[in-house]
């Protein structure tokens, strides 16, 4: 079974699509070595992932 325990690079990814509002196809800007281009297969996820932090942290923050 192959699995994606990457959850930083799933969370970054999302606040950077969230930040720009675009998706990357360009280098990778997370990556210092890597000369390919950003994989965003699961980019709906990533953004749901990040909002969902977001929110999460928002109502922590009212308690």
């Amino acid at each position: 079974m192959i699995g994606d325990y990457d959850i930083s690079f799933h969370l970054a990814t999302g606040k950077y699509i969230t930040d720009t509002g675009t998706i990357n196809h360009s280098i990778d800007p997370f990556s210092f070595t890597s000369t390919n281009p950003m994989s965003t297969t699961a980019w709906l996820a990533d953004v749901i992932s990040i909002r969902g932090r977001c929110v999460k942290e928002d109502v922590s923050n009212l308690e």
